[in-house]
């Protein structure tokens, strides 16, 4: 719409994301995209090219046809971000990001809650989570399928996995592809280091800790913090071994411990041996 409130373009979305925009008055657009979801391609109804389009990992663009101001034709264009033609900037759901120094511009929604970063995401580390609904992490490890881990309070969407209004119906209903798995409680937590390891070998830590309030360890140990709850997949626990027993001690319940935020390890990969010819 424009300011008079006079609507100037219809977008249709699908279930796979942007398809098509009517220009009131003007042109039928069809959009092309790579596999991150930036538009490659827009066609008109007719098949002809209308502007072309390459980005980088970070969302910088090179136009290689003609010029465009189409909001929906830039970096994550199927997933709804809007493109500013005239600064370059992408608004993605909550924030603006700049793709020209691969930053947010604005503040985490959620402030602290997503952690001491006011302008990181997914807890720095795109690799192993996403977050489609621009407000919680989702960690997953990837091995043989994808395992929804756990979910916590977050940043931004994940520029591959975006929340946009549209979609979010999708995100709220959620079903991994078949040849996936999606978890619905994590691994039960495993510690690997001893009772008489934790407060005689680590007797510092462990005295340091039990100094702490109930409150101030189940902090800690959260993701995105500076030394938060960390497991393998099957649920041992990498870091934070002491202060899991220390809230064993206090009483804390299994099924309560079990579903603490984690940060879980990818998967180690083990390459078989292959015997060298002389």
């Amino acid at each position: 719409m424009n300011s008079s409130g006079s609507v100037t373009a219809v977008n249709t979305f699908g279930p796979s994301g942007l398809l098509y925009r009517k220009v009131i008055g003007g042109t039928e657009i069809f959009y092309t995209f790579d596999p991150g979801g930036n538009v490659v391609q827009r066609l008109d109804g007719s098949g002809n090219i209308l502007s072309s389009h390459v980005f980088d990992a970070y969302g910088v663009s090179s136009s290689t046809v003609s010029t465009t101001s189409d909001p929906f034709s830039g970096y994550g264009g199927q997933w709804g971000y809007v493109t500013d033609w005239e600064t370059g900037l992408q608004l993605c759901g909550h924030r603006y990001y700049d793709a020209a120094s691969g930053r947010w511009i604005n503040r985490d929604p959620i402030g602290y809650d997503g952690g001491i970063n006011l302008y990181g995401y997914v807890g720095n580390n795109p690799i192993n989570s996403i977050d489609p609904r621009g407000t919680f992490i989702w960690i997953i490890a990837i091995g043989i399928g994808l395992f929804l881990i756990s979910e916590l309070p977050a940043g931004e969407p994940n520029p591959n996995y975006p929340r946009t209004p549209l979609q979010q119906f999708v995100n709220d209903n959620w079903t991994p592809h078949p040849c996936c798995y999606a978890a619905t409680t994590n691994p039960p937590l495993r510690r690997i280091h001893s009772d008489d390891t934790i407060t005689k070998s680590n007797s510092g830590g462990y005295r340091y800790w039990r100094q702490k309030s109930t409150d101030d360890i189940i902090r800690s140990l959260r993701p995105g913090s500076e030394d938060p709850l960390r497991t393998f997949p099957d649920g041992r626990i990498k870091d934070g071994n002491t202060r899991i027993k220390i809230l064993e001690e206090r009483g804390c319940s299994e099924e309560f411990l079990n579903n603490l935020p984690r940060e879980v390890e990818p998967p180690q990969i083990e390459f078989p041996e292959f015997p060298i010819e002389e």
